[in-house]
């Protein structure tokens, strides 16, 4: 990757956040509308981990993404549009990306992590592709046969018809994910504590779950709250007048569930000593709830919406002018 962006010249600063929604999008030509909404389940194997699904549309459809993309926001993506197809000759219009899906089926450190992405928008994966190596303008993209591609050898693109497109850094993961899609041949289970987690939330437009990361991830001492779960899922969402957030913590028993609801509940109250020195915690801490109910522990954190858009106007404006958020 580090090729291209020098080649390319995309990692300038008004076009970061393009790539960071598009370059999963960039390969997802020729779904119809496979993935778009809620999350087809069955495209994610039996041994799924860990999972993200952000329902691109129905965030645009929000206040908080109609702000984000009033907020400057719209003019970097259409600049990145832009470079995109000066250098690579790839036409891509991001107003397309209906929804992104990326899932790992193990726990990796983040230098070796290598997770599959899953992507819905609405191009010709084969004519942009095809367009692009006949422009002559860019020897880093590749046809490498049987629908699969590459951009300088270090992102690898599986795409077939009528399916969702597959991206990731390790071509044979790429390819066996394909694979599972087309053949659908054991799939995540309806009824596995990972569905269920990634089900739960409704009318989100960001879901997330996770599952047996306290075996199998190296969790870091600060964070021993998860080695009491053995599943966690989540949602962000937007109601008449609330930024919702959503999570849920799944203990291993009801009496280690109470346990982790006083940690919880031990962690807003230490949050609560700082609230004079920040009023954006306090806020935060005030519109928190927790329930318990058997082995699941809840947080829900819904601060009024215009306060929320009033900092994403901020932030944006911050980035715009070089400044940290």
């Amino acid at each position: 990757m580090n090729n291209l962006a020098k080649q390319t010249d995309l990692m300038k600063p008004q076009t970061r956040i393009f790539l960071a929604c598009l370059v999963g999008a960039l390969f997802a030509g020729g779904l119809g509308r496979a993935l778009a909404g809620p999350l087809k389940l069955d495209y994610l194997p039996a041994e799924t981990r860990w999972a993200v699904h952000w329902d691109v549309e129905r965030f645009l459809q929000s206040r908080i993404g109609k702000t984000v993309l009033e907020a400057q926001l719209e003019r970097r993506l259409d600049e990145g549009r832009r470079k995109l197809r000066e250098k690579l000759g790839l036409d891509l219009d991001w107003r397309k990306i209906r929804s992104f899906t990326l899932y790992g089926c193990d726990y990796q450190a983040p230098e070796r992590a290598q997770g599959v992405l899953l992507v819905d928008a609405d191009w010709d994966l084969e004519a942009a592709f095809q367009k692009a190596i006949q422009s002559g303008k860019c020897d880093a993209v590749l046809s490498l046969g049987n629908g699969l591609y590459s951009i300088h050898k270090d992102i690898f693109v599986a795409a077939a018809s009528g399916k969702p497109a597959v991206l990731g850094g390790d071509r044979e993961k790429v390819e066996a994910a394909r694979r599972a899609i087309l053949n659908r041949k054991d799939p995540l289970s309806e009824d596995s504590m990972l569905a269920r987690m990634l089900r739960e939330p409704s009318g989100g437009f960001l879901t997330f779950a996770a599952r047996r990361f306290a075996e199998e991830a190296q969790v870091p001492p600060e964070a021993q709250i998860l080695r009491m779960t053995d599943a966690l899922g989540g949602s962000l969402a937007e109601s008449t007048d609330r930024a919702v957030l959503t999570v849920s913590l799944r203990a291993k028993s009801p009496e280690v569930s109470r346990q982790v609801e006083q940690v919880v509940r031990g962690l807003l109250a230490l949050a609560t000593l700082k609230q004079d020195e920040n009023p954006d915690l306090k806020e935060l801490v005030d519109n928190a709830k927790i329930v318990r109910s058997k082995e699941t522990v809840k947080i829900r954190i819904a601060p009024p919406l215009d306060r929320i858009l009033e900092k994403l106007r901020e932030a944006v404006k911050n980035m715009g002018a070089g400044k940290a958020p």
